[in-house]
């Protein structure tokens, strides 16, 4: 690789809204799903598996499941909400958030 700064990548699968309506569920419904879905992504040849989740303080039973079948923490989103150019502060914060803009406005 030498001084170029180029970094090998692998094949990845990425879940971004694993997401289950009961808590309780995760041990049961969600080993099942989750397994399911690596299961696929191995058999495409996929060599990492990530899964957005929230932290602990906001999904308690999802982020111990996943602790709990080998997933762990890489990585971390730092967020800010935005003042609208309306001063307006937007009511809800993080994964709840409504995206706005002035073009919603037309």
């Amino acid at each position: 690789m030498g001084d170029s700064g180029a970094r090998l990548r692998l094949p990845v699968w990425r879940s971004n809204d694993f997401a289950l309506a009961d808590a309780t569920a995760w041990p049961t419904v969600g080993r099942d799903l989750l397994d399911e879905v690596m299961r696929r992504a191995e058999s495409a040849g996929i060599e990492k598996a990530i899964v957005v989740s929230g932290p602990a303080s906001v999904d308690k039973a999802k982020t111990a499941f996943l602790s709990g079948v080998g997933l762990r923490v890489e990585a971390e989103w730092r967020v800010k909400p935005l003042v609208q150019s309306d001063r307006r502060v937007p009511e809800k914060e993080g994964f709840d958030a409504d995206i706005w803009s002035s073009a919603t406005r037309l």
